[in-house]
């Protein structure tokens, strides 16, 4: 009996798997264009390697199926991303003059040679020091970290002042890089 049991339910369950089946391509694009809240997106980069090899043949608008997985190519991204490194100070929790003055103090070392890490261990809360950060800033919209970042060069130590609450120290570790990337819209189809 508990045979029958086991059989009757396994042939359940394939029945109720094969009346799901995968989207036709009509009914992806569909679901993309009515769903567009439970989307999410990828960027695919070079060295993703097959992934982006495979995304970076397609036009945009092009749909792939993988079962119930969809995946909608959106175009192409090229993008530059900064290396750098940063001290972070929170106006909240300094007084002004004092940040501004530790700000001077730490250009002043740092122009006399000592090193940025050096500087950040002396200065910073560890938390809130980032040895190195990659910073893209395809999509960022037009602010002072942004502008701060495309008008200076590598090792030059420089202030941003993001908020009123925020202001970073920071040095530029490289010349920025230059990224090709394949931007594709995925959903999982219901």
């Amino acid at each position: 009996m508990k045979y029958y049991l086991l059989l009757l339910s396994v042939f359940v369950s394939s029945v109720g798997i094969a009346q799901k089946q995968p989207p036709t391509e009509q009914e992806a694009r569909d679901y993309f264009d009515k769903n567009k809240e439970i989307t999410s997106s990828f960027t695919y980069y070079e060295d993703d390697g097959e992934i982006f090899k495979m995304y970076s043949l397609k036009k945009p608008g092009d749909i792939i199926i993988n079962g119930h997985d969809l995946h909608k190519v959106i175009g192409s991204s090229h993008e530059v991303i900064y290396n750098c490194s940063m001290i972070f100070f929170d106006n909240r929790k300094q007084p002004e003059a004092e940040i501004e003055s530790a700000q001077k103090t730490i250009l002043a070392n740092y122009e006399s040679g000592f090193t940025f890490q050096e500087l950040a261990e002396r200065y910073s809360d560890p938390v809130h020091f980032t040895n190195e950060a990659e910073i893209n800033t395809e999509d960022m919209p037009d602010c002072p970290l942004k502008s701060g970042l495309e008008q200076h060069k590598p090792k030059e130590m420089f202030l941003v002042k993001a908020s009123e609450y925020i202001s970073y120290l920071i040095i530029l570790n490289d010349f920025p890089a230059k990224r090709n990337g394949v931007k594709v819209q995925h959903a999982v189809y219901e």
